[in-house]
């Protein structure tokens, strides 16, 4: 209708899944009005050859007891400038992961390429016997702008999802002192 003005705000949301299958993501309100709820479906990451980024994991030991302690070392190699990012690694169901030390940077050569990366350490024990399922890592983050992305526009969003790990985590044998406690050797010092 001519003649008439109107105000308006428009919001906008980012949605980073963080698994894949159907997402529910629920209603939105802002003031008094409210979205309706959606249903994402989330696509599984596609292997890909390596490019910017990418993210590798590895344990120590594939096969270990219960509540033995595992390395677990989840390196980001990227190929590019890093404005932002953010590497996550989730802790599989039946096992604790606590970060342990500082990040360690460095580059290596892969193929014809130069990567610099960063390598991230955690401990991982599990919790009970049989088969653990570890998570892949993740990695969101922002690339530095190239010297015509403003003007075209183009988004410099990078991501990067690590292969899940699965271990065998055995019983403790059952002539086994109690507590259980699986250890390569134990010191303990009055003071």
């Amino acid at each position: 209708r001519t003649g008439r003005q109107g105000t308006g705000a428009l919001f906008g949301v980012r949605l980073v899944p963080r698994r894949n299958g159907t997402l529910q993501v629920p209603a939105l309100r802002v003031g008094a009005e409210q979205t309706s709820a959606q249903v994402l479906r989330v696509q599984p990451v596609q292997a890909a050859p390596r490019g910017d980024v990418f993210v590798e994991s590895q344990v120590e030991h594939d096969a270990v007891w219960v509540q033995q302690n595992v390395g677990l070392v989840v390196r980001l190699y990227y190929a590019t400038s890093l404005v932002s990012g953010e590497l996550t690694q989730e802790a599989p169901d039946g096992a604790a992961l606590q970060r342990i030390g500082e990040d360690v940077v460095g580059r290596r050569r892969m193929g014809n390429r130069d990567y610099q990366f960063v390598e991230r350490r955690f401990l991982l024990v599990p919790e009970r016997s049989g088969t653990l399922r570890v998570p892949a890592p993740r990695f969101r983050g922002q690339a530095s702008p190239r010297f015509f992305d403003d003007f075209f526009g183009t988004d410099r969003a990078l991501a990067a999802e690590g292969q899940p790990l699965q271990l065998q985590v055995r019983a403790p044998p059952a002539d086994a002192p109690q507590p259980w406690l699986p250890l390569q050797g134990l010191r303990l010092r009055y003071l």
